[in-house]
């Protein structure tokens, strides 16, 4: 335990809270009547006043507070008992961070039938967002089992007592989600640590929960050489496996230490708030690192010895086809957020990547960790911890079946689901349908493909029984041909391309050299020749013009007819492939 070197409050009893983020601690301190705010990494600290007066009257004691964290603003609900009229009260107040002023925003009665103080038992955390307040009378048979029972919390969605009446520490449960009327308690004995360990009986027991754990910091007296001290020790219950678990913190305190308060933070950070001596003492503890110092030699043995029933456990994992069913959250590794790779099993049943666990070892820097779940302690040993083959194999198969289903590949004749390796093409079948060709010629099967493509695809028997006849081929090869077939495709039709462009090219140039501009050249001449205004009259110029025009006008008809009847003789789709136009004298 770490005494911080800064006080609290004397006197503050349970009227203690810590921030989510532990930073800092709300104590009421009954000597100002007010709440003190100290910084738990410097120790400063300012008094917060309520801005009603009345709640400073004596006859409101102030029982225990709580945080809470909304748009940037700090509530502080505060249990308040009335002793004039024996009820409980529980008041929001919103700190005014300028002005430390705790203003009142809400006020709850709690429906309880008025009890004597000096009969009144109470028990009150906040685990995560919630606030969990139990009241009771004591000395009182009722809904309780016979018995002293005292020091409730919840856990797993049940109220949860303990009873140290017997040697060994008893447990009654009873679920908070049913009618809590019907008296349904379940009445467990809490077994002892694995080196037999149990808390004291007579001593002073402080109590809170998070998480569905239970945390004990337990004040007992101790007789050394003659002379009487006080030591705290911390204690963790895990009301699903019902066992008691001593963390490695303990401190000695004075003989006169009393008003004990301890509080979890969102961080597992635990803290202690007790009078010390004539001030107030604050005790910091990472529970999550006390857990994992735990490294007694036979409680880590013993951890690592399956009992029978998970023996059995183990046996039903190991089943691959317990797996068959499993969902895509269930083949997630919890740590990395991925699929499991090298699943490996802890003590407790859960499993994690083994990546993931030498992550985590590297992380505390020891062989011990603690289970994501449960929050179970494992032990690794130098071999490291066995292989969860029956998730490994599931998740293959799984895998497996994810590939099948996504290519949607099966045999035409018996239906089977088949992978691509497995297929074989009735390429007889597959040439006489001309809409296979573009279908093979893909590397993925596209989802517009219908049934009547996949025809031609058929498993190993069914080729032999069905085929034995016909060519056929694997898919994969088939593919491959196609592949070869489609590239050599590819690189002709670009070779042609090339040359028809050139020929284009040439063709053009051609035909303007060698047929269009001696047209035009001839034609140019003529009409030179024609148009002689001093040798013509204005009526043969006329009848010249338009002889000239309809003589231009049939050689190029003429030439277009010889060009066709060459294309007849000469066809370019011909076997000889080979054009030979010539052009006679028009």
């Amino acid at each position: 335990m770490n005494k911080l070197s800064f006080n609290g409050a004397l006197g503050a009893v349970n009227a203690l809270a810590v921030s989510d983020d532990g930073k800092r601690a709300y104590v009421f301190d009954p000597r100002v009547d007010a709440v003190i705010r100290i910084n738990l990494a410097n120790g400063q600290r300012d008094t917060l006043r309520w801005f009603d007066r009345s709640f400073r009257h004596p006859r409101w004691l102030c029982y225990c507070m709580f945080t809470m964290h909304r748009d940037s603003a700090t509530y502080l609900p505060t249990l308040f008992y009335n002793k004039k009229r024996r009820s409980f009260l529980l008041v929001t107040f919103v700190i005014d961070d300028q002005k430390l002023v705790l203003y009142k925003t809400q006020e709850n009665v709690i429906d309880v039938e008025p009890i004597r103080f000096d009969r009144l038992a109470y028990s009150a955390h906040k685990d995560e967002s919630r606030l969990h307040v139990s009241i009771q009378m004591s000395n009182v048979k009722h809904k309780l089992p016979q018995g002293q029972w005292e020091l409730p919390f919840i856990a797993h969605q049940s109220l949860h007592f303990i009873s140290m009446e017997f040697a060994t520490t008893q447990l009654a449960s009873i679920s908070t989600e049913g009618n809590m009327d019907h008296n349904d308690w379940k009445i467990k004995q809490i077994a002892a640590d694995l080196n037999d360990a149990l808390p004291a009986r007579k001593a002073t027991w402080i109590n809170a929960w998070r998480a569905g754990m239970g945390w004990y910091v337990v004040c007992e007296k101790q007789i050394r050489d003659f002379e009487t001290t006080r030591w705290l020790s911390l204690w963790q219950l895990d009301v699903l496996d019902c066992k008691w678990r001593k963390l490695p913190a303990t401190t000695e305190i004075p003989m006169d230490a009393k008003n004990f308060a301890l509080r979890i933070d969102m961080k597992n950070t635990a803290f202690l708030h007790c009078d010390w001596e004539r001030d107030a003492a604050i005790f910091r503890m990472r529970l999550d690192e006390l857990m994992l110092q735990r490294e007694d030699e036979a409680v880590a043995a013993s951890e690592q010895i399956p009992q029978d029933e998970d023996l059995l456990e183990a046996d039903d994992n190991n089943d691959s086809s317990n797996y068959i069913e499993l969902s895509n959250s269930q083949i997630i590794c919890p740590i990395c957020l991925d699929t499991y790779d090298d699943p490996r099993t802890l003590s407790c049943g859960h499993s994690i990547c083994n990546n993931c666990i030498e992550h985590m070892k590297a992380a505390v820097q020891s062989n011990t960790i603690r289970c994501f779940a449960c929050r179970k302690i494992t032990t690794i040993p130098s071999t490291g911890l066995p292989v969860n083959f029956g998730l490994k194999d599931a998740i293959e198969a799984l895998d497996k079946v994810r590939q099948l289903s996504g290519t949607n590949l099966r045999c035409a004749h018996c239906r089977k689901l088949c992978n691509e390796e497995d297929l074989w093409v009735c390429g007889d079948c597959a040439l006489a349908d001309s809409a296979l060709v573009a279908y093979f010629l893909t590397e993925e099967i596209p989802e517009s493909v219908t049934d009547g493509h996949k025809k031609v695809l058929f498993c190993a028997q069914c080729i032999l029984k069905h085929h034995t006849s016909h060519d056929a081929d694997q898919l994969s090869s088939f593919r491959e041909k196609f592949n070869l077939v489609r590239e050599r495709d590819s690189a002709c039709k670009k070779r042609v391309n090339e040359v028809f462009e050139k020929f284009e090219a040439t063709l053009e140039e051609k035909l303007k050299a060698g047929l269009l501009e001696p047209l035009m050249k001839d034609i140019q001449q003529e009409l030179r020749g024609a148009f002689n205004t001093t040798a013509y009259s204005k009526r043969v110029l006329d009848k010249s013009a338009a002889d000239m025009v309809s003589d231009f006008e049939r050689r190029l008809l003429r030439i277009v007819a010889n060009i066709d009847s060459q294309f007849e003789r000469d066809s370019i789709v011909g076997e000889k492939r080979r054009y030979n136009i010539s052009f006679g004298t028009v």
